[in-house]
């Protein structure tokens, strides 16, 4: 069981009654499923997150915003007057001998009517939240390690220990299944901590 900070592999025997215990609380299921994912311009997962704003302060959170002029990711196709942007069959127009086509080029390029692929990729940049409850669909990607802060005192004794132990198991198989490291703090006073190293997810590992 837990005690003092110790862990004894003879507290993880009873497992098929802890998962149980796990399948009848599906919001601990959720939440893990969402622990540590955050918005990221690298991210191809798509989640809603809290909207937010962009901030000017490198302290804040890091989120992701677009970025209409990233090179590097097309999003479509719009009209404009760049010609760094702008379709080959425009050029064909620029190119042609009839001179009315010439006209023709000139004519949508000061209108910004030039058929145009659109650059428009996410990039990240200091973001904070909204006063709002909307959400936003945005680039994900997971975070790192999940830690888990373990209270192993005696009043974790009963069925707090078995919920302890529930989740514990439910973090190290969310994290299996991100391909995330998991880790244990236990404590049971402020001078008796131990950190457990990677736990993984087999009959070893818990």
């Amino acid at each position: 069981g837990l005690q003092d900070g110790v862990w004894s592999h003879t507290g993880w025997r009873p497992l098929p009654e802890l998962q149980r215990t796990l399948s009848q609380i599906p919001e601990l299921k959720e939440l893990l499923g969402r622990l540590g994912k955050r918005p990221s311009s690298l991210g191809e997962d798509m989640k809603r997150f809290q909207k937010r704003t962009r901030s000017f302060s490198q302290d804040d959170q890091i989120g992701v915003e677009l970025d209409p002029l990233d090179p590097t990711a097309l999003s479509g196709l719009t009209l404009s007057g760049q010609l760094t942007s702008m379709l080959p069959s425009e050029a064909v127009l620029l190119r042609s001998s009839f001179k009315s086509l010439r006209w023709l080029f000139l004519a949508k390029r000061a209108e910004g009517k030039l058929l145009s692929y659109e650059q428009s990729g996410w990039t990240d940049v200091p973001t904070k939240p909204l006063n709002t409850r909307r959400s936003a669909r945005l680039p994900s990607e997971t975070g790192g390690p999940l830690i888990l802060c373990l209270d192993t005192s005696y009043s974790m004794a009963g069925a707090r220990e078995d919920l302890a132990k529930s989740v514990v198991l439910a973090c190290v198989s969310a994290a299996h299944s991100q391909s995330r490291e998991c880790r244990v703090v236990s404590f049971s006073s402020a001078s008796n901590a131990i950190e457990s190293g990677s736990i993984n997810c087999d009959a070893r590992g818990v």
